[in-house]
């Protein structure tokens, strides 16, 4: 990949609306440690190979695959080679509230084409 590449997962600042969007392209040397967080995390793979990782699943990602991580997962991102790019959009837990009522929390990775 070209530009500008990263050996660990970028910083994340909300906008006042709640709402973070990274595109991080990955080294061959990238590394993510078991790490949970407190909104959504919703990783769209522009390319490459890995996997995410939980404590009780691994999904194999690759290029035009989502993953969906709930607040509170742990989880990692493990590179293959090719290594990763991708853009992950976090969102603050409450902006999927529906009339007042949170979105019924999965506990679990989704994973979807």
């Amino acid at each position: 990949m070209q530009g500008y590449q990263t050996i660990s997962p970028l910083p994340v600042s909300f906008s006042s609306a709640g709402i973070c969007l990274l595109e991080s392209h990955h080294r061959s040397d990238f590394y993510m440690p078991v790490t949970s967080f407190p909104f959504w995390v919703i990783i769209y793979v522009l390319a490459g190979k890995g996997r995410i990782e939980t404590s009780q699943t691994k999904h194999a990602i690759e290029a035009t695959r989502i993953a969906i991580i709930p607040p509170g997962v742990s989880y990692r991102v493990v590179d293959d080679q090719p290594s990763l790019g991708l853009y992950a959009l976090c969102l603050q837990p409450d902006l999927l509230a529906i009339n007042s009522t949170p979105f019924p929390q999965p506990t679990e990775v989704l994973y979807g084409m």
